[in-house]
């Protein structure tokens, strides 16, 4: 054993297992896990184990051992040899020189993420409803369209967005022969805030990394995307390993929060699955005043932690969200979600291109 192997057995009571300040561990009803946020992964580890890391964080190895019956020694001792293996933990006999990393979250900025969605009744004006998002302090923006959009269309965004303050561009459309996959990369290469392009309804499966100055992906797939109804799936490839999602989570909606959308005919919503709308984005000069409404930033507080199902399952602060699509009501667990935190089983969720958007990393 590691423990064995580096400290005398006397030693234990002067030597403290900690794990590092980026790896935490959320508990769940079968099970939990711990989050790397620095690597981006998790890994499974059993209720038990989870609760000596939670409740005994302040207590020396021998302090632990001591807790509970002798036969369970080893089995402690080989849980946290198991997370010094995998560069989650370590031991230390100096344990006030790593403290708790802090959980709370806070933004400058009022929005940080939008969609925009096109369809074939938009009659609204996209490029200053971008101008409008961008005005906002909006970081990220996903332009998602359900119909084929011209290179036309493609180059007026690009010279709109090269001098934006977007830190990332999701763009999605419809497959068309006059979108060459060529045009493609070279909008990918040229600017690098797009961070990935996504044609859904595509006559082959294919993705393709673009390494910039940033990495970029192209992505064709074979699912049709022709409604805002495609949102809402819950998959593990959608799942967000990151200190800032993680922190978020804590306290507010890991889909909500701080988001503002535009649906195909030009509503200014929360999401465009909803039904709420505050009004028409043709007739805001800005969209600030809509987010500082109370109505509006309602739903942001929504966390995992107040949802049903949810609050039990050890990916819930990690775990995309979705509040248009629910079970049985506004604090129901997502009903695109095929998790059961209570049996630890995924029913065989669905391929669609709603998960293939966010398959790779940020």
């Amino acid at each position: 054993m590691l423990f064995a192997k580096q400290f005398a057995p006397g030693n234990t009571f002067e030597v403290y297992f900690k794990l590092f300040a980026c790896c935490l561990p959320v508990r769940g009803a079968q099970r939990s896990v711990v989050c790397d946020l620095q690597r981006a992964s998790y890994d499974y580890i059993p209720n038990a184990l989870q609760s000596i890391l939670e409740q005994d964080h302040l207590l020396s190895v021998g302090e632990v051992l001591n807790k509970y019956p002798t036969q369970h020694a080893d089995t402690i001792l080989g849980y946290f040899d198991f997370l010094v293996e995998k560069e989650y933990g370590f031991y230390t006999q100096q344990p006030e020189l790593f403290p708790k990393m802090s959980l709370a979250y806070n933004h400058p900025k009022l929005i940080t993420n939008a969609i925009l969605d096109i369809g074939a009744q938009s009659k609204y004006n996209v490029l200053r409803a971008i101008a409008l998002i961008e005005l906002t302090g909006c970081e990220h923006l996903q332009v998602r369209s359900f119909v084929a959009l011209t290179e036309g269309f493609f180059q007026e965004l690009d010279q709109q967005i090269k001098t934006s303050r977007f830190r990332s561009i999701e763009i999605i459309t419809k497959h068309s022969p006059g979108l060459s996959e060529d045009f493609c990369r070279l909008l990918l290469q040229q600017n690098p805030r797009i961070s990935q392009i996504i044609v859904h309804s595509a006559p082959d499966e294919k993705q393709e990394f673009i390494y910039n100055e940033v990495s970029q992906c192209l992505i064709h797939a074979r699912a049709p995307i022709d409604s805002e109804a495609h949102c809402g799936y819950i998959h593990p490839a959608l799942f967000s390993i990151h200190l800032s999602t993680f922190t978020e989570a804590q306290q507010f909606n890991s889909c909500l929060n701080r988001k503002i959308a535009v649906d195909q005919f030009g509503n200014v919503k929360n999401c465009p699955s909803h039904a709420a709308s505050y009004g028409a984005v043709d007739d805001q000069a800005s969209l600030l005043p809509i987010a500082q409404q109370k109505r509006f930033q309602e739903i942001w507080g929504v966390s995992k932690d107040q949802i049903n199902v949810c609050q039990d399952c050890e990916f819930r602060y990690i775990c995309t969200d979705c509040r248009a699509y629910v079970e049985a009501g506004p604090l129901s667990k997502p009903a695109k979600c095929t998790y059961d935190p209570y049996a630890a089983a995924w029913q065989q969720p669905q391929t669609t291109m709603a998960n293939q958007s966010r398959l790779v990393p940020a």
